[in-house]
């Protein structure tokens, strides 16, 4: 585990070890990597194929059951969980809601059945960095995320559109030389936090005011024609001498085939 990602469990663990033993505890689109303190799981995914494996009984360190597995597509806007308004002491969504073409949905269920919760997401750094997913990578962040989030101080989420923000604007990509001596002196700017309670809060923003998010971060960072020449050049060496950005895309392209086609004898819903 890299220092950001213990950093951010640590705060987790800390929000989790304040509940009672017996609280009832969502994980939304926790299928790949359940958390273990999870008692209810809420995926598209079903929960035979968990974890990316394939199996029906319990593993080890598992809350939650079969019967606690809810499937549920995130998109549908008419989603509604089967839970009572405030069933759950809290909820947890890491690494999801960047992946939703509309978060709306889910955000409005998660502040319906949840008191309390923790969201995480990649930074606007981690997202508007070039190579960001594999070091030679041409492209910004991971590519199949739809939204650069942040959080104001008054603790609300903005979603700013990624394809508005970057899209036919280079200039707002920052070079991963910049980005990985920034996350060196604080590896914490790499992710987005929110620990919420009561209500949560937030606005997704499309169109200029995402280009303009994103050319002022950049601006902040007083990147030089010499830093991004060096970037590029680098990224450019990577590539011919590994020759895998391609083969790792088509990897990734059949492992999430093979999942689907597992997965579908078990599913209640259409996979994709």
């Amino acid at each position: 585990m890299d220092a950001w990602s213990a950093r951010m469990s640590l705060l987790l663990d800390s929000l989790l070890a304040a509940l009672p033993a017996n609280a009832r505890i969502l994980d939304a689109g926790g299928w790949f990597k359940p958390h273990p303190a999870a008692t209810h799981i809420a995926d598209l995914m079903p929960y035979e194929t968990r974890r990316g494996v394939v199996t029906c009984a319990p593993l080890p360190g598992e809350r939650f059951t079969k019967a606690n597995w809810v499937q549920a597509d995130f998109l549908d806007q008419r989603l509604h969980l089967p839970f009572a308004d405030q069933f759950f002491a809290f909820s947890l969504c890491t690494q999801t809601l960047e992946d939703l073409a509309d978060p709306e949905p889910l955000l409005r269920e998660l502040r319906r059945v949840s008191s309390a919760g923790y969201i995480e997401t990649p930074s606007r750094l981690y997202e508007q960095t070039t190579g960001r997913r594999d070091r030679m990578s041409t492209k910004p962040g991971q590519g199949h995320h739809h939204w650069i989030v942040e959080k104001t101080p008054e603790g609300r989420l903005m979603f700013f559109s990624k394809a508005d923000s970057l899209d036919r604007h280079p200039g707002a990509c920052v070079p991963l030389t910049i980005a990985e001596r920034l996350a060196h002196e604080d590896e914490s700017r790499l992710v987005c936090a929110l620990a919420w309670r009561v209500t949560l809060d937030w606005e997704l923003v499309r169109g200029i005011s995402s280009r303009e998010g994103a050319a002022e971060f950049t601006r902040g960072l007083a990147i030089s024609f010499r830093d991004r020449a060096i970037d590029s050049t680098l990224r450019a060496l990577r590539r011919l001498r590994y020759f895998r950005a391609r083969h790792y895309d088509h990897e990734i392209h059949l492992w999430w085939e093979k999942m689907l086609v597992l997965s579908h004898p078990y599913s209640s819903l259409p996979l994709r």
